[in-house]
């Protein structure tokens, strides 16, 4: 089956199509635009027919700016003023509606109760029947970084007194955000997990749960699945939710200014992936959605056959972002930037990031793909 993105925007009441054809050495010969479908035929007697969505009507005959790069076909086609309303009411439905973010119920869910973690990657059980007697949200996952800036005003030890002691859990709590739980060091003695100059790895297949100093336990979200006493999963979260959670954290504070946040790794030297949104709820057409949220390699399988695609409608994010590797003037820039939120995050969450990123715009023709020096990319609802 061929694949399809098509992007709408209601502002200008058009929409734009991306068509992957069979192979490089096919090309089309018609395109016939009807109201709520798009027919093209290709120079070998093919046809593919694409079928909008429901709420998504087309201009009959208003295809424009046809152009084809390898296999992948733009088009360019007009919506009706019916679907420019449709999607705009949508995405404000959307905006108010609750997006996959961090549940706050594990206030109560996870305290108070005999529960269970266990690695995703493997079956290694990492916690065995813990019990927090209190478990709450920090302010925010990059509240440190955040806190520095109600001192700027103040010089040498006249700001370190005045500034609040770390916040830190005592034996029997865990603070959480949505990247990471922390927890008194005293949990070391329930871990079942190597430690190796202070970072915490599976000891089933090895792979880098967290971080353990003298005082904390800082455990990685993306890698713990915690489980009831009967198997009743309460928290299990992927990276495509776990960025969606950041976004809406960072975003209902904005007031309406793009949010702009960065990855950080704290690797030698240091990678940082720069993000800005450009829209938060834009609509996408799709024939397949697992392309978009993948968080491995995209492996292109086209069918050759004559085939009906029935296009699936989602919301995303649609944002730019930049990754860079080492320190300079413009990663300095990003840390001295109060609007910007550097945000620490694993190795694993950073990777599956990226590759999800990419694979968001596999199927875009190259000149569509970066803007300035800024790639695109879409983060599934």
């Amino acid at each position: 089956m061929s694949q399809v993105l098509v992007e709408v925007l209601p502002n200008i009441q058009a929409c734009y199509m991306y068509i992957t054809l069979p192979s490089n050495n096919v090309f089309y010969q018609k395109i016939s635009v009807g109201q709520s479908e798009c027919s093209i035929e290709l120079q070998d007697g093919r046809v593919i027919l694409l079928k909008m969505s429901k709420g998504t009507y087309l201009v009959p005959n208003s295809a424009t700016g046809v152009t084809q790069a390898a296999n992948i076909l733009t088009v360019r086609v007009q919506i009706s003023e019916r679907t420019s309303l449709i999607s705009s009411l949508s995405g404000d439905i959307l905006s108010d509606s609750s997006t996959k973010f961090l549940d706050t119920l594990l206030n109560t869910s996870l305290s108070d109760t005999l529960v269970s973690a266990h690695c995703k990657k493997c079956p290694n059980c990492v916690f065995t029947k813990v019990k927090f007697r209190r478990v709450m949200p920090l302010p925010s996952v990059d509240w440190d970084h955040s806190s520095e800036n109600w001192f700027c005003h103040l010089h040498g030890e006249h700001g370190q007194k005045l500034k609040p002691a770390s916040l830190q859990p005592q034996h029997d709590e865990c603070f959480y955000t949505e990247l990471y739980f922390l927890m008194h060091n005293s949990m070391m003695e329930c871990i079942n997990a190597k430690c190796d100059d202070g970072m915490l790895k599976c000891s089933g297949c090895g792979t880098l749960l967290g971080e353990n100093t003298d005082l904390l336990v800082k455990i990685w979200a993306l890698n713990l699945k915690w489980l009831t006493q009967q198997g009743e999963v309460i928290y299990d979260r992927n990276s495509s939710e776990i960025l969606l959670s950041l976004f809406h954290s960072i975003d209902k504070d904005n007031f309406g200014v793009n949010c702009q946040l960065v990855l950080e790794v704290q690797t030698v030297p240091k990678k940082y992936m720069y993000m800005v949104t450009m829209n938060t709820n834009q609509k996408l057409l799709v024939s397949d959605v697992s392309n978009l949220t993948s968080c491995e390699p995209v492996v292109q399988k086209l069918c050759l056959e004559d085939k009906d695609i029935s296009l699936k409608k989602i919301y995303a994010i649609k944002l730019l972002y930049l990754i860079k590797e080492g320190e300079d003037s413009q990663t300095g820039q990003w840390v001295d930037d109060i609007g910007v939120h550097i945000i620490p995050c694993s190795s694993l969450f950073f990777h599956e990031v990226k590759t999800m990123l990419e694979n968001s715009t596999y199927f875009l023709p190259d000149n569509v793909k970066v803007i300035e020096n800024m790639n695109i990319g879409y983060i599934v609802k």
